[in-house]
């Protein structure tokens, strides 16, 4: 159950669509000046180097982040030129050596009088993502279900939530506890938003867990999937599920529907599929 470590994926392809939507969401957030929370279930180790340890066996960031650090980040459309100017904060030399992980990339964008709560439940990520963190006075980090976690942070005392849900999927059963989260969050907080990334693989467990989504999300949401190759053996893909999404962000999607087919997907079969409900 906890045997998972990011660090071997950290900057892929599933890392660029992930976090380029959690950007635009919380820069939305950020154009009213009341406070808002954020909430990560599963918040990882926070920052991954990219040119040793486990992300260097793996070399996935090649096919992922690299190649839009590679294109030229001023004609990228707006969300991807964000993520892009976001990693790059990271690194302080033009090499790519550094990759942040969702939590860290919050608490670079977050004002002072926002807060994060973040949830890691493996010891060695946890301790790693508290040397990152210590001293903020506005992250609370927990070693804890990040599940539970976020039906107790909702709802915020902001009464403005931003949540991102990220399990590693290695347990079948988070697909269902997924749904049940967000089912118990949203009755205490029907008006927060929350991210559920969820991984492309052969087996109807992802279709379920769309369909357990469509009914626990409201009138209001958001789905869009990057398949980088054919289904096929492995990760071929990733999807974002959005519930209370930015009302801008289905158009923001589209632009970048060209530039990540073309720089990271493996060929013509390579697609990104968005659908959405807001009323």
């Amino acid at each position: 159950m906890l045997s998972y470590r990011h660090a071997f994926h950290a900057g892929n392809h599933a890392d660029v669509f992930k976090h380029a939507v959690l950007i635009h969401c919380i820069r939305h957030f950020l154009k009213k000046e009341k406070a808002f929370h954020y909430i990560d279930t599963h918040a990882g180790a926070g920052l991954y180097e990219l040119t040793q340890g486990f992300a260097a066996r793996t070399r996935e960031s090649e096919t992922g982040i690299a190649q839009l650090v590679s294109a030229n980040a001023d004609n990228l459309p707006p969300l991807l030129r964000n993520y892009v100017h976001t990693v790059l904060n990271f690194n302080p030399t033009p090499q790519l050596e550094f990759y942040p992980g969702s939590p860290l990339i919050a608490q670079y964008l977050m004002r002072p009088h926002d807060a994060l709560r973040l949830h890691e439940l493996h010891q060695a990520d946890h301790d790693i993502l508290q040397t990152h963190v210590a001293g903020d006075p506005r992250i609370l980090l927990q070693k804890r279900d990040g599940f539970r976690g976020l039906i107790k942070a909702f709802p915020p005392v902001s009464r403005r939530g931003l949540a991102l849900i990220d399990p590693p999927y290695e347990v079948k059963t988070d697909y269902r506890i997924v749904a049940d989260a967000i089912h118990d969050a949203r009755v205490k907080f029907p008006t927060g938003t929350i991210l559920v990334w969820y991984p492309l693989l052969e087996n109807e467990l992802f279709r379920y867990l769309k369909e357990d989504l469509i009914q626990v999300s409201g009138p209001s949401w958001l789905n869009a999937e990057f398949g980088v190759s054919k289904p096929g053996p492995g990760l071929y893909g990733s999807g974002m599920w959005v519930i209370q999404p930015p009302w801008d962000l289905p158009a923001e999607l589209e632009q970048c529907r060209a530039p990540l087919l073309q720089l990271l997907g493996a060929g013509p079969s390579a697609s990104l599929d968005v659908r959405f409900e807001i009323p």
